[in-house]
């Protein structure tokens, strides 16, 4: 997180953030169930004018305006924990209510890497792969729905099996085929362990 905002998080949350330490604004309630992340996740969402980009704070809300282009995060604060190589999620834990880690899928990007002073990849043998193309977040009308943004350290030989190909892929039924991603169960399936990692937003309208 950048900055600490006293009035979005208050004094004990803001020693939490100053320290690096995520809080418990990382994740929704409805994605409590994957465990606490280590960090929060920064984020931003390009803006085509000033300021240019939005960065998502834990909780905060964003108009659909700014949400139109794929989010873009920066693991480079979270390289020095392991792997240089990361798997990146944004999910909507709202899509269904009866099964929390059943989840609208937006986008999923591996092999996500830090970049350097240069603004270039780390790792060039291993450019980022848009896994799940990007689905600007559409909620109900009269609807407010929490947006997850994960991180997760990229195990070896990393791949999506076969069983998770209509989840993730882009066709004239999307979004309908993103809806009910087992999310925890793709964790399991991958070997992509904690989340490293976390950040959400809400939108919607009253």
């Amino acid at each position: 997180m950048r900055g600490c905002d006293v009035a979005l998080l208050g004094l004990i949350e803001v020693g939490l953030a100053c320290s690096g330490r995520a809080n418990s604004n990382t994740l929704p309630p409805e994605l409590q169930v994957l465990g606490a992340p280590s960090q929060t996740l920064d984020v931003k969402f390009p803006l085509s004018s000033p300021p240019y980009a939005v960065n998502v704070q834990p909780g905060g809300t964003l108009q659909a305006s700014d949400t139109v282009d794929a989010p873009e995060a920066d693991v480079g604060p979270l390289s020095k924990h392991g792997s240089n190589l990361f798997v990146f999620m944004m999910v909507d834990p709202d899509i269904n209510t009866t099964h929390p880690t059943y989840v609208g899928l937006h986008t999923m990007v591996a092999n996500l890497t830090p970049y350097n002073e240069n603004g270039a990849a780390s790792h060039s043998s291993h450019p980022f792969t848009t896994v799940a193309t990007y689905i600007a977040p559409e909620p109900p009308a009269g609807e407010f729905h929490d947006y997850t943004l994960l991180a997760f350290h990229q195990p070896p030989h990393f791949s999506i099996p076969a069983k998770y190909a209509s989840y993730v892929a882009t066709t004239p039924t999307s979004p309908l085929n993103r809806i009910n991603f087992p999310l925890q169960q793709f964790i399991a399936d991958t070997n992509l362990g904690p989340v490293v990692a976390a950040n959400w937003f809400k939108e919607g309208s009253a």
